[in-house]
């Protein structure tokens, strides 16, 4: 951003003049900033020297629930680009984070003093994407006995003659106004005031209490009440001011929501509410906050502290220091689940005990806390005895479990726990509340979160010897597998076998009683390699079987093909037959009616023949008799003619 830099130089410069004639306040000292108006951004110009050496937060607040807050350091302008900002009216406070030379202490009886700013907040508007300049100046139409009289500016008094005093009304005496009252230069003649009895009307409304009073001991502050800023841009709202002391004690602005401050009949206070209970009640949709913040004003280092409440817990927040939660109280907690007692009180026939004790630590956390400055072990236990002997060297006493904390300082989230129970003994990652390692008191069963990962390493093994895959599988077919469950958790089924078994199957682990994972893994893989082969035995002769079977198949369907052709032949075998014997039947016939017709006619005598057909017998056979016959053999002497017989057998399939 490019502020214009005779402004910058000017405002240093008038700061620098300034200081000279600038004391070094008490206990209430004042420090003041002139606002500049850009088009483009906001310049706060400080008027003294303290000013211009203060450490300074800008916070500005605007629509659609933006905030921001920019820190400027001493002697930086203060500077701020409007650039980008969406239109709307916005609000602005300047607070003192530190001013040097100015350092309060907390031991000290005396309060601290406070440095208060003037001119530190203020209201400005963005239109069109440009800050709205303040100077300009508002029209107005105005209205004098009923007549309009024009737009006029500000300076409408001007037109009724402001500085004309015999126009002035002086009433020595009460005076009493029946009906409403209208004041400001835009009341008419015939004002419409509904149930208004007073009313304010002119684009300046201001309502002031000078207090004339002059003698020692009697109040003589003045007030105003003043309805929405003067200048272009201001806010829309409604303050209380202290003009004695240019303060603006109360605001409330526009567009606030109802029942934003209520105080009912008993006092209670209500936040957001109109039927307070208590008496401050803070109500809002989402975890209603109280915040408490400390800035630079008293000498003090700033620091911001929230109290909230929601569903989730009731928690106090350290804003300063990235928003961590150090206190949290969760819903249906129980009733003394904190409770804090002085030292020496006596709770359930026990003493309290003093404050936290620190070693090597001003302010210790715990009850006992122990720092080193990363030499010797800050902790080192040690018995002296010149005894070799097994000594318990720390006891851990709790009316419950018992816990050791690792932490790693460093931040790499690398902190454990290990804990014994009355359930076991744990190992826990706190940063993710994982237990990682559990052993059950009294079965001894360990569970862990992650992968068991046993020493299988070349380098470590000595006496390697190959196996036979198909006897280690031979030996597995032969050992004995149950379901059984140990004698102190007789309720947990388990599968496999027995370690004596194992043991004399295989001879491996170091005792009898005992099945290491990774022999059973051994063991399984092996057995696991002779079932391979046995498969691939198997396999192989599937396949030569399946071969076989594809061949027999190929022969079975040439012999079908050619029992399909021999059949096919046959039945046109039968075929052609059958036609035979039909033309056959068809001209004895008419040979016969031949022979008949010769004779009749006394013809020549002629041979004919003569046929007996028997049926067909079981066999599919029929047998067809034939003989060749002349007149003669009939009884007709002379001819001269043999006969002859013939025998035929005709054999059918079908």
């Amino acid at each position: 951003m490019r502020i214009d830099r005779t402004l910058k130089k000017t405002a240093l410069a008038a700061a620098m003049l300034m200081s000279l004639n600038v004391a070094v306040a008490d206990a209430s000292e004042t420090i003041g900033y002139q606002t500049h108006v850009l088009p483009d951004a906001l310049v706060f110009e400080p008027l003294d020297r303290q000013a211009m050496n203060s450490e300074i937060d800008l916070i500005l607040k605007g629509p659609d629930d933006y905030l921001s807050r920019t820190r400027f350091a001493a002697s930086t302008p203060i500077e701020f680009n409007a650039r980008g900002l969406a239109d709307g009216s916005y609000r602005y406070e300047l607070r003192l984070m530190g001013t040097p030379g100015m350092v309060s202490s907390r031991s000290s009886s005396t309060r601290a003093s406070e440095i208060v700013i003037n001119g530190g907040s203020g209201a400005f508007s963005i239109q069109n994407g440009r800050l709205v300049d303040p100077a300009t100046s508002e029209t107005a139409s105005a209205t004098i006995e009923g007549k309009n009289t024009g737009v006029v500016t500000d300076s409408i008094a001007t037109d009724l003659d402001q500085g004309d005093s015999t126009r002035d009304q002086v009433v020595i005496d009460d005076q009493i106004v029946i009906g409403s009252l209208c004041v400001g230069q835009d009341c008419v003649n015939g004002e419409n005031f509904g149930f208004d009895t007073i009313r304010l009307k002119e684009n300046n409304l201001r309502i002031r209490f000078d207090d004339t009073s002059n003698s020692a001991g009697f109040p003589n502050v003045d007030w105003q009440l003043t309805a929405n800023d003067s200048t272009n841009g201001g806010a829309n709202k409604f303050s209380i001011e202290d003009l004695t002391n240019a303060r603006v004690p109360f605001t409330i602005e526009a567009v606030a929501p109802s029942n934003a401050l209520y105080v009912d009949d008993a006092g209670n206070v209500g936040l957001g509410t109109s039927t307070p209970v208590v008496e401050q009640h803070i109500v809002d949709g989402d975890s209603p906050t109280v915040r408490l913040e400390q800035n630079g004003s008293s000498g003090f280092t700033p620091q911001t502290w929230d109290m909230a409440g929601n569903e989730t817990n009731f928690f106090v927040r350290d804003v300063t220091n990235g928003s961590r939660l150090p206190f949290k109280i969760r819903p249906n907690s129980p009733t003394d689940a904190l409770v804090l007692e002085p030292a020496g009180t006596r709770l359930n026939n026990m003493t309290t005990f003093s404050a936290n004790v620190g070693i090597g630590v001003t302010t210790a956390d715990h009850p006992l806390q122990v720092r080193g400055d990363g030499g010797a072990p800050p902790v080192r236990i040690e018995q002296a005895s010149s005894i070799n002997l097994t000594r318990e060297l720390l006891l851990l006493t709790n009316n419950g479990g018992s816990t050791i904390q690792f932490d790693d300082s460093s931040g790499d989230l690398h902190d454990w726990q290990l804990s014994s129970t009355r359930f076991g003994f744990f190992i826990t990652e706190e940063d993710s509340q994982t237990t990682e390692f559990i052993l059950s008191r009294g079965t001894g069963n360990l569970a862990i979160a992650g992968t068991l990962t046993e020493n299988s390493d070349l380098d470590r093994k000595t006496n390697i010897t190959p196996v036979d895959p198909a006897e280690v599988l031979a030996r597995v077919v032969e050992l004995p597998i149950s379901t059984w469950a140990y004698k102190e958790d007789d309720q947990v089924l388990h599968l496999g076998p027995m370690a004596q078994d194992f043991y004399q199957q295989f001879g491996l682990g170091s005792s009898e009683r005992q099945i290491a994972t990774i022999d059973t893994s051994g063991v399984a893989l092996a057995a696991i390699k002779g079932l391979k082969q046995e498969l691939d035995r198997k396999n192989a002769e599937i396949r030569e079987l399946r071969t076989e079977i594809e061949r027999l198949g190929e022969a079975a369907d040439a012999q079908a093909e050619l029992v399909g052709r021999i059949e096919n032949l046959a039945a046109r075998l039968i075929t052609v037959e059958q036609v035979q014997d039909a033309g056959t039947l068809a001209e004895r016939t008419q040979q016969r009616s031949v022979d008949r017709n010769a004779e009749q006619h006394a013809g020549p005598a002629q041979p004919f023949r003569h046929f007996s057909t028997a049926k067909p017998s079981h066999g599919g056979r029929h047998h067809e008799r034939w003989k060749l016959e002349t007149p003669a053999d009939r009884g007709t002497a002379g001819t001269g003619l043999r006969a002859g017989r013939g025998h035929h057998c005709v054999t059918r399939t079908g």
